[in-house]
């Protein structure tokens, strides 16, 4: 007896049954095409198209589609079938991807000036600065800072002082060396610099001095004076 059709499985064979050959949908589910055909004659689904029927009439909707800027996305939508299969067939006609169509980018315009009509905000820029604004006044920093800085105020607090390299693999940003990681566009030029501008992050000075330049490693830390503003609220009630 071979392993039972899980839920998903039987969805995804009762959707596609009737567009899809049943040779695709055993790859996609990790069966037989035998097992395909037997679980669709349980449960009493119509014989699927041939696949030469199938692939007919899905590249002339591909081509149609594909001259009016659709991409793999929204064409896939309307068969009823995977993106992949999509993608498939429209490179086996040498057809170019429509990611970046005009009519994409207009339907991206859309749905951005859509989203900002429902925040209330007149761009992507003032919806983004918001969010910014709302994560930083939720970790108890300056509202003012970005993320990046956010992230780093939040990591030197949980865990004391740590190093440029350090902190960067704490957030997520790739190491390029001393002088070239951590950069942002702020008018010092890095998040840290910024930081230790405000008064915010202080240098603890050298914990291991190399010979040239950028070979020095320096520890960084919060100023004792330092903490997210709810803990201070915290603090003094």
């Amino acid at each position: 007896m071979g392993r039972k059709w899980t839920e998903t499985e039987l969805r995804y064979l009762r959707r596609q049954y009737k567009w899809l050959p049943a040779r695709k949908i055993a790859k996609q589910v990790g069966r037989s095409t035998r097992a395909v055909y037997m679980k669709a004659a349980e449960l009493g689904l119509s014989e699927p198209r041939s696949e030469a029927g199938t692939r007919e009439k899905l590249d002339a909707l591909i081509r149609e589609k594909h001259a009016l800027g659709w991409p793999d996305t929204e064409i896939a939508k309307v068969w009823g079938c995977s993106r992949e299969w999509v993608g498939e067939r429209r490179r086996a006609m040498g057809l170019p991807s429509n990611a970046l169509s005009e009519y994409r980018r207009d339907q991206v315009r859309k749905k951005t000036a859509e989203q900002c009509r429902k925040a209330g905000v007149k761009s992507i820029g003032e919806l983004r600065a918001r969010v910014y604004r709302e994560r930083a006044r939720e970790a108890g920093w300056p509202e003012d800072l970005r993320p990046r800085a956010v992230q780093i105020l939040n990591f030197l607090h949980a865990n004391g002082p740590a190093t440029r390299r350090q902190i960067a693999d704490a957030i997520g940003m790739p190491w390029k060396g001393s002088r070239k990681s951590l950069v942002s566009n702020d008018p010092e030029g890095s998040y840290l610099a910024h930081l230790i501008k405000r008064g915010l992050v202080v240098s603890l000075g050298r914990l291991v001095k190399g010979k040239g330049r950028g070979r020095s490693v320096q520890l960084y830390a919060l100023p004792l004076w330092v903490e997210p503003q709810h803990r201070k609220d915290t603090q003094s009630a």
